[in-house]
């Protein structure tokens, strides 16, 4: 994980009440840098994904992301990194009475292959 998405990432977990600063902050960063630097930074520790986005069209698109994010203000960057670092054990077992199917990257940076797996072993298959 970038040093940026952990620090949102610990925040939103622990510090909720400040995460409207950070992310404010951020936006004022990405404002001024400009997105290239933000995506630059958002993959420095994933080779694979650093790899992908070198490539223009898929660059461009993941750049009109951010600025549709930054449009939208930091409501929406909040409500996501609330999403992301929430424990959904718990739900998922009560609300997954039907099956699923889980896909995810080996190379993700964030969350490891070995964690959705583990997480699969717990909630999906623990569960029957």
């Amino acid at each position: 994980m970038s040093r940026r998405q952990r620090l949102v990432a610990y925040t939103a977990r622990y510090a909720h009440s400040v995460l409207p600063f950070v992310i404010n902050a951020s936006i004022r960063q990405i404002r001024n840098g400009g997105g290239e630097t933000f995506l630059d930074s958002l993959y420095e520790n994933a080779p694979v994904d650093n790899e992908v986005i070198k490539n223009h069209e898929v660059r461009r698109i993941f750049l009109n992301g951010v600025d549709f994010s930054i449009a939208q203000g930091s409501k929406g960057f909040a409500l996501d990194s609330e999403m992301v670092t929430r424990d959904w054990t718990e739900a998922f077992i009560q609300s997954a009475p039907v099956p699923v199917h889980l896909l995810h990257g080996a190379h993700d940076p964030v969350v490891s292959i070995g964690s959705v797996r583990d997480f699969l072993i717990a909630t999906v298959i623990g569960s029957r």
